[in-house]
């Protein structure tokens, strides 16, 4: 519900991580190294070079590994 409100002013991206939403089933090797990673990855191909992330629950966890990973990758 936060989306729409969100997209009036940033471009919003809804990221349906590993084993979420319509994502492939998770695999015996999934961590949150890997979903970060795939995040990174993502950014890349959308050349987004630095973002302001909000992540939920298991998605915050994910984005404080992203960010020690990467750390000029998030402004936010």
């Amino acid at each position: 519900p936060y989306i729409p409100v969100l997209a009036q002013h940033f471009e919003v991206y809804a990221i349906d991580l590993r084993g979420h939403g319509q994502s492939l089933p998770l695999t015996s090797d999934f961590s949150i190294k890997k979903a970060a990673e795939d995040i990174a990855a993502l950014l890349d191909i959308l050349k987004l070079e630095q973002v302001s992330a909000i992540g939920l629950s298991y998605g915050g966890l994910i984005l404080l590994e992203l960010t020690h990973a990467h750390p000029k990758k998030l402004a936010s």
